[in-house]
């Protein structure tokens, strides 16, 4: 019942935070992000 009844809150404040989650998005979990990290980490593991 508490879920239920927070779905609504949920969804009328969704609206609000939209754009910094796609901002933490681009800027945490791009590929292009990801890719990068992964290949600089691997480049100080081979011999």
């Amino acid at each position: 019942a508490a879920l239920a009844a927070a779905l609504p809150v949920a969804r009328a404040g969704a609206a609000a935070l939209s754009s910094a989650a796609r901002s933490r998005y681009e800027h945490t979990f791009h590929p292009d992000v990801v890719t990068s990290q992964l290949i600089d980490i691997y480049s100080t593991l081979t011999p």
